[in-house]
């Protein structure tokens, strides 16, 4: 015989979401993702090639998405450049590597 209908003979639970990233506990990425203090962080600034433009990298943020977007936010508007971000790192156009390094000790962290 054919049935037709949802069967709930197996256990199911609704999934609460991450208060940090906002996914599902069961496919939150923070518990993987360490986040660190600020002024535990040790920075690599480096200057790369995107393109054929030149771009300031920062990288190793260990910080939640919104505090990275944040802080690009703040460097984009000091600075006067256009940039991005990933998951762990920033681009900002242009070579603009010692003010980026100047802004970020101003913020607490430590630069290698």
């Amino acid at each position: 015989m054919f049935e037709i209908g949802a069967k709930f003979e197996d256990d199911w639970s609704v999934d609460s979401l991450c208060k940090k990233c906002g996914e599902n506990k069961s496919s939150c990425k923070c518990k993987d993702k360490k986040i660190l203090e600020i002024q535990e962080h040790q920075l690599k600034i480096s200057i790369e090639k995107r393109k054929n433009k030149v771009v300031t990298v920062g990288k190793e943020f260990y910080l939640d998405k919104k505090d990275l977007k944040e802080l690009l936010g703040f460097l984009k508007k000091r600075i006067g450049v256009g940039g991005s971000m990933g998951e762990n790192h920033i681009e900002l156009q242009g070579k603009v590597q010692e003010k980026l390094k100047e802004l970020l000790r101003e913020k607490g962290f430590k630069i290698k």
